[in-house]
């Protein structure tokens, strides 16, 4: 059998000079390396800052929206409701376009979104100031109308039947119900309290009116609560007890008062003679 071949390794075998030859060393670049290392530190350090830089920049215009916002509601909160429910989205969208203003392009994102929120609750609450002012003004305005119908009665003479005052009173207060203005219990106990009102007004009026002949047989008709009036007698069924009381108590005043007036009236003659 033929022999194999064999590989010898020429290495440390001497050469035509007589020295042998070098062992391999792979040759090591640290330098650039560490260059390379530095370069991928210092676009890590870069991009922190550059986030840092924006989440710095949307805090501070989130902060100064919040306030600018703050100053709005209560800017518009002086104003009348339909004006201030007008102006709203500009003035809003005002404040944002001030607060973006020099933001980069990732800070105005961030930043827009957080503001969507902010835009949503100030438009509520401008909504409710307003529509609160709507109500206010229009409560205050029919307790006015409620009040002057309540004195401008009386069973006779020029002034407003006590049919027509009670028909306008609740027609009014019927609209403030169906525009939400008040709620349907509080429109209740204000027709409640009117009639009370209107009917203590009407009886007040009818006693005053009585001449000095007639006002002690209408100072029994209140004492015993049985009136020759009908219209009267039905007004002193809608009083309650305090009313009642108030009412009887003013008569008395007035019948101590020409009481005195006469005794004094009497007086005079005497000493005349």
């Amino acid at each position: 059998m033929a022999e194999l071949p064999t590989f010898i390794s020429t290495a440390q075998a001497p050469s035509t000079s007589g020295v042998g030859s070098l062992d391999y060393v792979p040759a090591q670049d640290d330098l650039g390396k560490v260059l390379q290392n530095l370069g991928g530190v210092g676009q890590q350090i870069a991009e922190d800052m550059f986030k840092t830089e924006n989440a710095q920049a949307v805090n501070h215009a989130k902060l100064g929206a919040a306030l600018k916002l703050n100053q709005l509601e209560v800017e518009l909160g002086k104003m009348d409701p339909k004006q201030a429910l007008s102006v709203a989205p500009t003035r809003i969208k005002q404040i944002q376009d001030e607060q973006t203003e020099g933001l980069s392009a990732v800070a105005k994102d961030a930043f827009s979104s957080t503001f969507a929120t902010m835009n949503a609750q100030s438009q509520i609450n401008i909504q409710a100031q307003a529509i609160k002012n709507h109500n206010d003004k229009q409560q205050a305005g029919l307790a006015v109308l409620l009040d002057g119908l309540g004195k401008n009665i009386g069973p006779k003479g020029r002034q407003l039947t006590t049919t027509n005052s009670v028909a306008t009173a609740f027609s009014a207060i019927n609209t403030a119900v169906r525009g939400n203005v008040i709620t349907a219990k509080k429109g209740a106990d204000l027709k409640l309290k009117f009639r009370k009102t209107i009917a203590e007004n009407t009886i007040d009026r009818w006693f005053n009116n009585q001449t000095r002949q007639t006002l002690m047989d209408a100072f029994k008709e209140i004492d015993e609560a049985k009136f020759k009036d009908p219209e009267i007698q039905q007004l002193w069924g809608v009083l309650d007890e305090d009313r009642k009381m108030a009412l009887t108590g003013r008569a008395i005043t007035r019948l101590s008062r020409l009481h005195s007036f006469e005794d004094k009236l009497e007086q005079e003659k005497v000493d005349q003679k």
